[in-house]
């Protein structure tokens, strides 16, 4: 889980001037090639990194996270405390989004 925390700290604080997308990068390596920068990674990489951990079926699990997207975003909106900036859970939600569509794209 520490790859996936790694990107939503980053998402709200992603800015042109500040920290750019392209160049986040997560504590843990993920692929055969060790990649660490969010936007070079892809579900070939989590199913090499799968293989080599001997974790089986890693498709129906990106899959499966990527369909829970929407309603965990649901859960989470309505748990939030009241006056929770929008700032800070706008972008990771919005984040999330984009990767699970992208996720679904390439599986």
């Amino acid at each position: 889980m520490a790859p996936l925390y790694d990107i939503m700290s980053a998402d709200p604080h992603i800015n042109p001037k500040t920290l750019q997308s392209q160049k986040i990068k997560l504590a843990m390596a993920v692929g055969e090639s060790r990649y660490y920068k969010i936007k070079e990674i892809r579900p070939k990489h989590w199913h090499q990194t799968a293989k080599q951990c001997k974790f089986p079926d890693m498709g129906e699990l990106l899959n499966e996270v990527a369909n829970a997207v929407p309603g965990a975003i649901e859960t989470v909106n309505k748990e939030l405390p009241r006056g929770f900036p929008q700032a800070v859970s706008g972008p990771i939600f919005q984040a999330l989004i984009r990767r699970a569509r992208l996720l679904q794209q390439e599986l």
